[in-house]
Formats: structure tokens, sequence, C-alpha cells
């Protein structure tokens, strides 16, 4: 009899592991049929992005048809002038474009040349080359002052030196304590 009970005994255990084998290896469609929480949550999260994606879809398809109906009800010489003011529009967008990718190369060949990091031309002010220019000089002393400050903190930290020992009168044994004492 206590036989038989081992066997069922290891028999149970057998199915316990093969479950908890089981378990780990669920997919996302189980863990969701599994818990209605979870599946509440999910299709709520499924609803606000289609809604968020069909409202921008709209505002994107309203922008052209409102566009395509104001452009119909204007007149010839009214058509002409809209369009010239948005390709201007277009021009002045990609023109300050230019001129900031003109002002960032410049003003990363003077950060290197003041011995700053390159890195830091995102900070500067690109809205024209007066405002680059003082912010150029503005990073490079706040850059100079933290760099300065770090040496002088490194100069004046550590502690004091010690007295070189005399070697000659100790012995062999007594040097490698003191070597490894120091270390």
């Amino acid at each position: 009899m206590n036989d038989e009970t081992d066997v069922t005994q290891t028999d149970v255990n057998e199915q316990n592991e093969q479950n908890t084998a089981d378990d780990k290896h669920l997919t996302f469609d189980d863990m969701l049929a599994g818990n209605k929480d979870y599946q509440a949550e999910f299709d709520r999260k499924v609803a606000k992005a289609l809604s968020t994606a069909k409202a921008k879809w709209e505002s994107m398809t309203d922008e052209k048809l409102s566009e395509a109906e104001k452009l119909s009800k204007m007149t010839k010489d009214e058509k002409a002038q809209y369009q010239l003011s948005k390709k201007e529009k277009e021009l002045q967008a990609k023109e300050q474009e230019l001129n900031r990718k003109e002002l960032m190369s410049t003003a990363k060949a003077q950060l290197s040349e003041a011995g700053v990091s390159t890195e830091l031309a995102e900070l500067l002010n690109y809205t024209d080359a007066e405002a680059c220019k003082k912010s150029i000089e503005t990073l490079t002393q706040a850059f100079n002052k933290a760099v300065e400050k770090a040496v002088e903190s490194k100069l004046k930290g550590g502690s004091t030196m010690r007295k070189a020992e005399d070697n000659d009168t100790l012995s062999e044994a007594e040097k490698i304590l003191n070597i490894m004492r120091n270390a």
C-alpha cells in the first residue's frame, strides 16, 4: 500500500511540474482569456489608440478638404497669391533650417578651437548669428570655469605626502611589510 502512495505522489508531482511548465509558456491570448481584468484593460487601450489614430486621420483629411474648398472658392488671382504665399512660407522654413545647420557647423568649429566638446553644440541658440556667438561665449566660459574648478579640487585633495623611509636600515621582511601596508 505504501508503494501505491509513492507512485500516486510521484504522478501528482509530475503533473504539477508539467502544469508549472505550461504556465511559463502562456501566450498573450491565453493570458487575456484567463483574466478578464487584463482583457478589459487591453480593450480600453486598443480603443483609445484607435480613437486617437482616427482623430488624427480625420484632422489631416479635414485640413486637406478645407484647403481644397478654400481654393475652389478663390478667384484665379487669389489662388495664385495663395500658392505664392504658401511657397514663400516653405522657402523661409527651409532657409531657417539651412541657416541653423550652417551656424551649428561654425559653432562646432569654434567650440573645437576653444577646446570645448562639440557635443555641447546642441545647447546653443541658433536663432541668428549674434545669438549663436553670444551663447558660444557663455558656454565656453562656463566650461572653462568648470574645468578650472575640477583641476583645483584635484590639486587640493588627497593626503599629504609621507616622508621617505630609510630603507638601508630595514630588513627585507620589514621592507616587504611596509610595501604591503602602503598598497
